[in-house]
C-alpha cells in the first residue's frame, strides 16, 4: 500500500466575507502552525514501516493568490482545488498540509486546506479553522489569544 496518493488527502475551503488584514491572517496562521505539533509530522521508513517525527517547518509560507480580476473568480478557486487535490503528498517531506488564501473579490477572501490524512482528520481540520478564526480575531482586537484547545501531538 502506499500513501504517497492524492485519495489519503482530504481538504476543505472557507468562504471569508468582509475584510481580511492579510498580514494578521498570515502571523494568526503561522501562530496556529507552531503550536499544533500534529502540523509538524515527518514519516521515515525504518524497517518498511513509517515512523512519525516531529520536525520544525522551515521556510513555510502561506501564498496569498489574487483572483478577483478574473471573470469567474470562485470557479478559477474552484477548478485550482480540484488540481490541487489531485496532488499527492510525500510523507517523508513536510509540510504534510498545504494552505492558501485566495482573494475573490475586494471584500472576499477563500481560505484554502489540504491535510494528509496522517496527521489531520475532517473534525481536526475543522478545530484548526476555528483555532485560527478565534487567533486572528483575538489579535485584531489587541486581546490575549488564550487557548482554544490543548493542541496535541500523536
Amino acid at each position: 500500500m502506499t500513501f504517497h496518493t492524492p485519495v489519503y488527502g482530504s481538504g476543505q475551503y472557507t468562504t471569508i466575507l468582509g475584510f481580511i488584514d492579510t498580514i494578521v491572517f498570515v502571523e494568526s496562521r503561522y501562530a496556529v502552525i507552531q503550536k499544533a505539533g500534529m502540523l509538524h509530522y515527518k514519516f521515515t521508513e525504518i524497517n518498511g514501516t513509517l515512523q512519525p517525527s516531529v520536525v520544525p517547518l522551515a521556510n513555510w509560507s502561506l501564498p496569498i493568490i489574487d483572483f478577483s480580476s478574473k471573470s469567474s473568480p470562485v470557479g478559477d478557486v474552484r477548478l485550482r482545488r480540484d488540481v490541487d487535490s489531485e496532488t499527492s503528498c510525500d510523507m517523508k517531506s513536510p509540510p504534510l498540509f498545504f494552505f492558501a488564501l485566495l482573494k475573490i473579490d475586494a471584500n472576499g477572501f477563500i481560505w484554502y486546506q489540504r491535510y494528509h490524512h496522517s496527521v489531520i482528520g475532517g473534525h481536526s481540520a475543522a478545530l484548526i479553522a476555528r483555532w485560527l478564526a478565534s487567533i486572528y480575531s483575538k489579535r485584531m482586537r489587541n486581546m490575549e489569544e488564550g487557548t482554544l484547545f490543548i493542541p496535541y501531538c500523536l
